[in-house]
């Protein structure tokens, strides 16, 4: 009797574990979705619209905060979007030049930089989703947009770390 309900609850506990796992692909198109993965992971997920009135998830990634804008949405009803760009801003001390922002574009590959109105660097990544990726495919771009996100501080703060030194 002991070894049943043993059994029972292990069975239960797989049952609630498994439907508990993220869908096994997410899509631009469900928001929902992809904040819910982002949640299971481990991710803060904060569904909110942007100034377009597409969907938007703030979260953090490699300790930096982040937003995920959501593109190619229905002008109208701001739903159907087939593609996620990932952005983090470094909020320098003073103004960088586009010149000095180009090594952090030629070290990673899929990173995109542009320099804000202050000169501030941001680094943007684009995920097309279609009707759908891999759900681990889009946690480890998360993953990997983190990771670049640390090296790039590194290169973005190098002038003014090396002179608190």
């Amino acid at each position: 009797m002991k070894k049943a309900v043993i059994a029972a609850v292990l069975a239960m506990q797989a049952a609630g574990a498994l439907a508990a796992a993220p869908a096994g692909s997410v899509s631009a198109a469900d928001p929902g979705a992809i904040a819910e993965v982002l949640e299971f992971a481990g991710y803060k997920a904060i569904i909110e619209t942007d100034d377009l009135g597409d969907p938007m998830i703030k979260t953090e990634l490699g300790g930096w905060p982040t937003t995920i804008y959501f593109y190619g949405c229905d002008e109208t009803t701001h739903q159907g979007c087939d593609a996620l760009r990932l952005e983090a801003g470094f909020d320098r001390a003073t103004p960088w030049n586009g010149d000095e922002s180009m090594k952090i574009a030629e070290k990673f590959r899929f990173a995109a930089v542009y320099l804000d109105k202050e000169g501030d660097p941001w680094i943007a990544w684009d995920i097309l989703t279609g009707d759908g990726i891999p759900t681990k495919v889009f946690l480890r771009a998360m993953r990997e947009f983190g990771a670049t996100l640390d090296s790039a501080s590194e290169i973005a703060f190098a002038e003014e770390n090396a002179a608190a030194e």
